[in-house]
């Protein structure tokens, strides 16, 4: 059995010109959140335009910003085994 919880983490990023040192960070939070956390997927459905524009104005009203990005309605979240996920994927190549 693995326990990665034993293991030391090093990063190693090289970034002069892809990306910033703030995205970086960012980058590195992602990394150790992955490590150290459960694997959830989440199945969703993006937003409609009418849904998006409901969005924008409850949001404003907090006085916060929809940012530029696809919205989604998460659907279904739920814990998953990566191991699991992994067979199910290789498994479904296999078939296809």
């Amino acid at each position: 059995m693995f326990d990665s919880s034993c293991l030391d983490l090093t990063f190693s990023i090289d970034s002069d010109e892809v990306i910033g040192n703030s995205d970086e960070n960012f980058l590195r939070c992602l990394i150790m959140n992955a490590s150290f956390s459960t694997l959830q997927t989440v199945v969703g459905d993006l937003m409609g335009s009418t849904a998006i524009n409901r969005l924008k104005k409850q949001l404003s009203e907090l006085e916060m910003t929809v940012l530029p990005l696809q919205n989604l309605w998460a659907n279904e979240v739920y814990h998953s085994d990566p191991l699991i996920q992994s067979r199910l994927i290789i498994q479904g190549l296999v078939n296809s």
